[in-house]
């Protein structure tokens, strides 16, 4: 890995095979002259794959299904005994739909940086934090031996709210203030809500909310959560329309859709998945109603 530009891509199957959204996530990457190291959970490692739909060169790491995605960086991680002599190192999932098109500007705006750990967007929900589908490590950050402990030494957890607490909104501070490492998010609450209190956006999970704008504004990266379940029950009429104009398969994503994932399966015109509201209640009752389920989903999304 000395020198290279390689990424840990974290992934899971409950097949044989990788959905083509998947994959073309991945070789778009390759395309891009970054190396793919694919760490695949899998219900049965054991099972035959049909790994058909990737490049040739991909490497493979096929692991037990437990941990999520930072079970599956910290796992490979732990078999790579040079990644901290990268050039750069991207940890990236499988939660997100890439658009094809916005992919060589975007890693051209992550080229420009010169902070140690760079994350795309960010949240402050609870605490200001990275959101951890996409992260660059460079500089500083490879070669801090207190993060690298970090990195390795993550334990396996089984509850994913745990996971997202223990470490997803933990680790911006942890690399701020316990490993000194500078940091830069590439698409900022800020720049979105311009002289607005922090606290007044708390709440707020752009990548749902303003998917829209994030891609007019060069980010690559749609949430599969956002087109498959809408929880939030956001405008994303348009969706196929962004896809086709930014260079991504409508049909592989909805093929990705399909594929069954924490029980659930995206159908054309499927119900919503979330209560709807009874338009007859007194006003009162509506904005307490209102509410509810927006703290329902904040804790749900988060």
């Amino acid at each position: 890995m000395q020198g290279r530009d390689v990424c840990i891509f974290a992934a899971y199957t409950s097949s044989n095979r990788i959905s083509d959204a998947t994959a073309n996530y991945i070789n778009e990457l390759q395309k891009n002259k970054i190396d793919v190291i694919l760490c695949l959970a899998m219900d049965s490692p054991a099972h035959e794959l049909d790994l058909g739909n990737l490049n040739h060169d991909s490497a493979i790491i096929l692991r037990k299904n437990n941990g999520y995605d930072f079970g599956s960086w910290t796992n490979c991680l732990k078999n790579l005994n040079d990644w901290q002599q990268a050039n750069r190192l991207f940890l990236i999932n499988d939660s997100m739909f890439l658009l094809p098109d916005l992919l060589p500007a975007f890693l051209t705006k992550c080229s420009e940086c010169t902070e140690d750990f760079i994350a795309a967007t960010e949240s402050y929900d609870r605490q200001h934090h990275a959101q951890t589908y996409f992260m660059m490590l460079q500089n500083q950050a490879l070669q801090s031996i207190a993060f690298r402990e970090f990195i390795e030494n993550l334990q396996l957890l089984s509850n994913k709210f745990a996971v997202i607490q223990n470490y997803e909104i933990r680790l911006l501070s942890c690399v701020k203030n316990d490993f000194n490492l500078s940091t830069r998010v590439l698409f900022p609450m800020n720049d979105l809500f311009y002289n607005v209190a922090p606290e007044r956006y708390a709440g707020v999970n752009v990548t749902h909310s303003y998917w829209n704008h994030l891609v007019t504004q060069g980010l690559p990266f749609i949430k599969v959560e956002l087109i498959r379940d809408n929880p939030l029950n956001v405008a994303i009429l348009n969706w196929k329309s962004v896809f086709i104009a930014n260079g991504c398969s409508v049909s592989s994503a909805i093929d990705h859709m399909s594929i069954s994932r924490d029980g659930k399966v995206w159908t054309e015109n499927q119900p919503r998945s979330h209560p709807t509201i009874d338009l007859e209640l007194p006003k009162k009752s509506r904005s307490e109603f209102l509410t509810i389920l927006k703290e329902l989903n904040r804790v749900r999304l988060n």
